[in-house]
């Protein structure tokens, strides 16, 4: 034990000067009493042993002795943001060596779907088995239109053809940024 109430060596101090690291910015934390203070420093690298299972935490110091001298509970969480980094400026399509090396099967556009098979193909999971009865989503007139104009053109495109199987699947639209509706399939 050591002076300061607690076991195992004390808390790293920052490397260079043997103190605690100060933070560029100051983070407000509200005490269970509703005091509000800002903190700026931190103690890196430090190890809480739970339950004999190490995992490496930061700290930050916090004057807490009239809260314990009251014998008040307390419980302290730091919740820490972090940059997300955005990958898909780095990794494009064209990156990827196989993409490069096979560029007819995958190209830059799609021109249609394969050729029909001379062969109809269909999987009858149980014999017999039909549908299930689920109510289709219910689209407002102006929806309808919408997914009567997207179907229509990726008919003609060649990217969907029409289809006799007894099995759908519900609709909707979300509102893209530009106003346009974006189809999506419920599967």
């Amino acid at each position: 034990k050591c002076n300061y109430h607690h076991d195992g060596p004390c808390a790293p101090k920052c490397h260079n000067c043997n103190t605690p690291s100060t933070l560029d910015h100051c983070y407000d934390v509200e005490l269970a009493d509703g005091i509000i203070f800002g903190l700026n420093t931190i103690l890196r690298s430090c190890t809480l042993n739970l339950l004999n299972h190490p995992f490496n935490i930061a700290l930050t110091p916090v004057e807490l002795e009239k809260y314990v001298k009251k014998e008040f509970p307390i419980f302290l969480a730091h919740i820490t943001t972090k940059e997300v980094e955005d990958k898909s400026e780095k990794k494009r399509l064209e990156d990827v060596p196989i993409v490069r090396n096979f560029p007819e099967v995958f190209p830059e556009e799609l021109l249609s779907l394969p050729p029909n098979r001379p062969v109809e193909f269909q999987i009858d999971l149980v014999p017999g088995a039909a549908p299930v009865a689920r109510a289709p989503y219910r689209l407002a007139p102006s929806k309808m239109k919408e997914l009567a104009k997207q179907l229509k053109e990726l008919c003609d495109k060649g990217f969907i053809r029409p289809s006799s199987s007894p099995w759908g699947a519900p609709v909707l639209f979300v509102k893209k940024k530009d106003g346009s509706f974006w189809m999506c399939i419920d599967y």
